[in-house]
């Protein structure tokens, strides 16, 4: 049987340590590593819990795949390659054609768990506000007038935005939001346990992260789900039929 539970507690408390355990119960009853999976929005909380993991049952990293960011997550999924990303060469043809500069595109790393476009330029605070306006699954025109930046025009914002949809979809490029979008559309990996770090982290947008683990669900690939969350930030996923467990 399915069962969703959700981790409440301030830092410090062992909410790390109930995960753990956790781990190791579902070891204890034959899952096997790459069976578990445990996602979350930074780069650091992933390799603070692969290492914990591999330090306490004696585990090596490839045998933990996916203890992974939810980026990271979708892009193994989906098979993506470094050349499938739009590359600094993109946002330069891009540049050339809206008369902007984009700069410093490709040190962003689907591992990094980033959500808005590590561009800069005089084009950046454009994307910034498109790529909120996704994460927020809110309208162009309420991101531009919630922003009350002055110095922008919300014409040049549509311009941008229509125009860097069109150029990924005739180039068969991605970026960090679409990789999301997409992995929902495939089958997802098959986990026995699903854990989900630092969950009030999330955006509305994000609540989609976990549409992924819903799936799993759905297809009967995941006996349990534990969200974990911090007090005192906002809580954007569906409580639903959550049990829920403090420490």
């Amino acid at each position: 049987m399915k069962t969703d539970q959700l981790l409440l507690g301030p830092p410090g408390c062992g909410k790390t340590h109930t995960l753990m355990q956790m781990v190791e119960d579902a070891l204890a009853q034959g899952t096997r590593p790459e069976e578990i999976g445990f996602m979350s929005f930074t780069k650091k909380a992933v390799e603070e819990a692969r290492g914990r993991a591999c330090a306490r049952f004696n585990l090596e990293h490839k045998q933990l795949p996916w203890f992974r960011t939810l980026h990271s997550a979708a892009w193994r999924s989906l098979g993506l390659s470094r050349n499938d990303l739009l590359s600094m060469e993109d946002w330069r043809t891009l540049g050339q054609t809206l008369g902007l500069s984009f700069k410093g595109a490709d040190a962003a790393s689907p591992d990094d768990g980033i959500l808005i476009a590590a561009v800069g330029g005089d084009g950046s605070k454009y994307l910034q506000m498109i790529d909120r306006s996704r994460y927020r699954q809110c309208t162009l025109e309420q991101e531009f007038n919630d922003a009350e930046d002055y110095n922008l025009h919300f014409s040049k914002m549509k311009q941008i935005h229509e125009t860097v949809t069109s150029y990924k979809s005739d180039n068969q490029k991605v970026d960090f939001a679409d990789m999301i979008e997409l992995a929902l559309d495939i089958e997802p990996p098959r986990l026995q346990l699903l854990l989900i770090d630092e969950a009030q982290d999330l955006t509305p947008f994000n609540g989609k992260w976990y549409c992924i683990g819903e799936r799993m669900q759905r297809g009967l690939c995941i006996r349990e789900t534990m969200i974990r969350l911090s007090t005192g930030g906002p809580v954007w996923l569906s409580r639903g039929s959550c049990k829920l467990q403090t420490t």
